[in-house]
C-alpha cells in the first residue's frame, strides 16, 4: 500500500519520501522527484538497546555494506531499484559528533575505527571526528573498565490505552561458580574472496588465540568454506597433538577459496559427528566470518532446524552484523565484532568465556501488576552480561520487576521514567518481532508506527499545481563506498588511538589514499576467488582495476559509439533517393519499433516492480524524438505521460501480433493503468496511435 501511495505521488508530480526495511534488517530511503537544483535532506532517528557484556558496551554506527556474495534481488529479497552496489570510485565524506552521558561517561574510552578528539563535561563526555572521514567502515566506540548492574527504564505507552506504560528491564545476573563443561566445538571459517587482507589476518590471529585456549577434554573440527567446503581436521581431542595440527592448519589458511556459499557451509558442519555421540548433532558452531552474503533468511531457517547453538566472531571494516546477531541470539549462542584494529585475541577469549559459562536455567519473574505482554525470559545465560526483558503493563508499577534465575532472585533495579513515549516503540519493536501472525505484527507496527518488514515510511510533499514534475523522474543511486580493506583491496591504516582535548585532528587522505595497496594482494593474482567481493564495482573477471589499465584513445566512447536509437514514425531502411522513407515504408518501421517497445518492457517486468518502474527502464534508452512526440500527443488526451505510455502498450498489444503482445505480468501491469481512464480517454489516446500507424 505504501510503495502504490509513492507511486502515484510520483505520477502526480508531487514529491514522495519512502524509507522501507530489507530482508537482511538494511534499509533504503527513496526520494521521488527531486527537481533540478533542488536540494533535500532526509533525516532518521531511530533508537536501539545498548548490551553490557563483559565488563564493555560497544556502540556502533554503521556507514556502508561491504560488497556481498550473491543476487541482492534473488537471494536478498531487495527490488532491483534498491540494490545499490558498491563503487570503487565513490567517496562520501562525513563527521560524526557523539555525547556520552551517565555512567558511562565514566568508561575506559576508545574509538579503534576512527581518530576523535575527547571534551569532558561535569557529566558527559562528547566525542567528535577529528577531521574529515569516510563512510567506509564502521564507527565504533568501546566503554570499558564498567561494571554490571540491573537497571529499568519506563515510560507512558498511550497508544496502548490510557494509563498504561511500557518499560525496558535490564538484569545482571551474578556469577554462580560452575564447573565449566567441556567443549564440543566444531569450528568454521570464511576463506571465500572478500575475506582477503585485513579480515583473514585477523581470522587468523583470533583461531590462534582459541587454539591456546581449548583444555584437555574439549573436542573439535575444523573446516574452511567458500565456494565449496572443505573439512580439514575431522573430530579431534584438545591434546597437544591435536592443538599442534590446528596450529598448522591455521597457518596454512587463506582465502583463495572463491564464493561465499554459507548456507552449503553450514549444512556441513551440522553434518558432521562426534564419534561417542553419532546420534547427537547438537554441539556449538564457531564461524568466523565477515557475514558479506544475501539470503540471510534461508541461512537462519537451516540454522534453527539443526538445533546447533552458533556462535559467531565478525571481522572486517563492515561486517553484517545483522545475520550474524540473528544467528547467534535465535539458536542461544553469542556474537562478537572486531574492526581490523582491535584486539582480536581479547575479541576471541570473550567468546570462549560465553561458551564455557552459558548454561541452561529456570527463570521466572514477578512484577505488579501482571504484564499485558513481555517478551520470553531467557533458558541460558551466560556470566556478567545483561539479559533484557520488555515489558507492556496496564498501569504504572510502584516496582521493577523482580527475576529469579534457578531460585535465586537478581537485584532488584530503580526505574527511571522517561516523558515521552520512546521506550513504548521499542518495546513494540520488539514485540512485533516475537509475533508470528503477519497481520498482527503488521497492525502493531502501524499503530505504533515504526518500519519494519510489514511496513513502511511515508512522506509526501504535495508541490503547487505549477510547481509539480511530468511524472516520470530519472533513477539516480546513491552507490556507497566499498568497505576499507574489503576484499584484500588495501590494508586499513593503523590509528594512534583517541586524542583528548579540543584541537580538530586530522583523519585520513581522501579515500582512494586512506588504505595502504598491498602489492601482494590477491586482487592482483587471483581474480577468480575475488569475483564475490568485486563484480558489484564491474570488476569481474579481471587482474588489474579497470582505472589502472590502459585505455582507449577516445576521449568519450559514447560520443564515438553511440547508443542505438529506437525509432518509429520515420523509417530506418529503405530510403529513397533524396533519403527520405515512403509512407508505407514509414508505417512498416513505426509497427516494428512499436514491437520492440513492448518486447523491451516484457524483459524489464519483474516481481516488485511498478508500472513506472518497469517503464522507466524502456524509456531510458535513446528514443527518437517523433517517437516521444506521439505519447506525448496522447498525454493531452488522458492528463498523464504514464497513462500515455499505458495506452500506447495496450494498443500495440491489442494489433494481435504473435510477436508483439504483453506478457501475462506485464499486462496486469498495463491494465492497472489504463482501467484508471475514462473510455473517452482511452479511445482518444489510442486514436493517436491510430494516426501513426495510417
Amino acid at each position: 500500500q505504501a510503495a502504490q501511495k509513492y507511486e502515484d505521488a510520483v505520477e502526480q508530480g508531487d514529491a514522495p519520501v519512502m524509507v522501507a526495511k530489507n530482508e537482511d534488517g538494511s534499509f533504503t530511503a527513496s526520494l521521488g522527484s527531486l527537481k533540478p537544483g533542488e536540494q533535500a535532506t532526509v533525516e532518521l532517528s531511530y533508537a536501539q538497546v545498548l548490551n553490557f557484556e563483559q565488563g564493555r558496551v560497544r556502540l556502533v554506527v554503521p556507514t556502508t555494506i561491504a560488497p556481498r556474495y550473491g543476487d541482492a534481488v534473488a537471494d536478498g529479497g531487495l527490488l532491483p531499484h534498491h540494490a545499490a552496489p558498491a563503487n570503487l570510485l565513490v567517496e562520501h565524506a562525513f563527521g560524526l559528533e557523539l555525547t556520552i552521558s551517565g555512567a558511562l561517561a565514566r568508561a575506559q574510552l576508545s574509538c579503534p575505527s576512527h581518530q576523535v578528539t575527547q571534551q569532558h563535561g561535569a557529566d558527559e563526555v562528547r566525542l567528535a571526528t577529528g577531521g574529515p572521514a569516510w563512510l567506509d567502515r564502521d564507527f565504533v566506540v568501546v566503554m570499558e573498565g564498567l561494571e554490571g548492574r540491573s537497571l529499568a527504564v519506563a515510560g507512558p505507552d498511550p497508544a496502548a490505552g490510557e494509563g498504561r506504560c511500557a518499560m525496558i528491564a535490564s538484569f545482571c545476573p551474578k556469577k554462580v561458580q560452575r564447573p565449566e563443561p567441556a567443549l564440543s566445538l566444531k569450528i568454521l571459517v570464511d576463506c571465500s574472496g572478500s575475506m582477503s587482507g585485513d579480515s583473514i589476518h585477523q581470522a587468523r590471529v583470533a583461531l590462534s588465540a582459541l587454539a591456546a585456549s581449548l583444555k584437555l577434554g574439549d573436542r573439535f573440527t575444523f573446516s574452511r568454506f567458500g565456494t565449496t567446503q572443505q573439512l580439514v581436521l575431522s573430530p579431534t581431542s584438545a591434546s597437544d597433538q591435536g592443538r599442534q595440527l590446528l596450529t598448522v592448519a591455521i597457518h596454512l589458511t587463506e582465502a583463495e577459496m572463491g564464493g561465499t556459499e554459507m548456507g552449503a557451509a553450514f549444512d556441513h558442519v551440522f553434518d558432521l559427528r562426534f564419534p561417542d555421540a553419532p546420534d547427537a548433532p547438537q554441539a556449538d558452531v564457531l564461524v568466523i566470518t565477515d557475514g558479506a552474503v544475501w539470503g540471510v533468511q534461508n541461512i537462519l531457517e537451516r540454522t534453527l532446524r539443526s538445533g546447533h547453538r552458533i556462535y559467531a566472531l565478525g571481522v572486517g571494516s563492515a561486517p553484517a552484523a545483522s545475520l550474524l546477531s540473528e544467528l547467534a541470539e535465535e539458536t542461544g549462542g553469542a556474537c562478537e565484532f572486531a574492526t581490523p584494529n582491535e584486539d582480536m585475541v581479547a575479541a576471541m577469549r570473550r567468546l570462549m568465556t560465553r561458551m564455557r559459562s552459558a548454561s541452561v536455567v529456570q527463570t521466572s519473574m514477578t512484577v505488579d501488576p501482571p504484564p499485558l505482554w513481555h517478551s520470553p525470559l531467557p533458558r541460558r545465560i551466560t556470566d556478567d552480561e545483561t539479559v533484557h526483558v520488555q515489558l507492556r503493563l496496564p498501569a504504572r508499577p510502584s516496582a521493577a520487576p523482580l527475576l529469579r534465575i534457578d531460585d535465586e532472585e537478581s537485584t532488584r533495579p530503580e526505574i527511571t521514567w522517561l516523558p515521552d513515549d520512546l521506550v513504548a516503540r521499542i518495546v513494540a519493536a520488539r514485540q512485533v518481532g516475537y509475533t508470528a501472525d503477519q497481520a498482527s505484527a503488521a497492525a502493531i507496527a502501524e499503530h505504533y508506527q515504526l518500519v519494519t518488514e510489514h511496513t513502511n515510511l511515508l512522506l509526501v510533499f504535495q508541490r503547487p499545481e505549477s510547481e509539480k514534475t511530468d511524472g516520470m523522474p530519472a533513477l539516480r543511486q546513491v552507490q556507497p563506498m566499498v568497505a576499507a580493506g574489503a576484499g584484500g583491496f588495501g590494508r586499513v591504516q593503523a590509528l594512534s588511538g583517541t586524542r583528548t582535548g579540543t584541537d580538530s585532528v586530522p583523519v585520513f587522505a581522501p579515500a582512494h589514499l586512506a588504505m595502504r595497496v598491498d602489492p601482494s594482494a590477491s586482487v592482483w593474482r587471483k581474480a577468480r576467488a575475488r569475483v564475490d567481493a568485486l563484480a558489484s564495482s564491474g570488476m569481474e573477471e579481471i587482474d588489474i582495476p579497470a582505472f589502472l589499465r590502459r585505455q582507449d584513445n577516445v576521449q568519450n566512447r559514447s560520443e564515438s559509439a553511440p547508443a542505438p536509437r529506437m525509432r518509429f514514425g520515420v523509417a530506418s531502411r529503405a530510403r529513397g533517393a533524396a533519403g527520405l522513407a515512403s509512407p508505407a515504408d514509414a508505417a512498416v518501421s513505426a509497427k516494428q519499433v512499436a514491437h520492440e517497445i513492448v518486447r523491451a518492457f516484457n524483459g524489464a517486468v519483474q516481481p516488485g516492480l511498478s508500472f513506472r518502474q518497469v517503464l522507466r527502464t524502456v524509456t531510458e534508452r535513446a528514443l527518437d524524438p517523433q517517437s516521444v512526440a506521439v505519447v506525448a500527443r496522447a498525454k493531452d488526451h488522458v492528463g498523464s505521460l504514464i497513462k500515455a505510455w499505458a495506452c500506447f502498450l495496450m494498443w500495440v498489444h491489442q494489433l494481435n501480433v504473435p510477436e508483439a503482445r504483453l506478457s501475462d505480468a506485464a499486462l496486469a501491469l498495463v491494465e492497472e493503468q489504463v482501467k484508471q481512464l475514462d473510455i473517452l480517454e482511452r479511445e482518444s489516446a489510442m486514436g493517436e496511435f491510430d494516426a501513426m500507424a495510417a
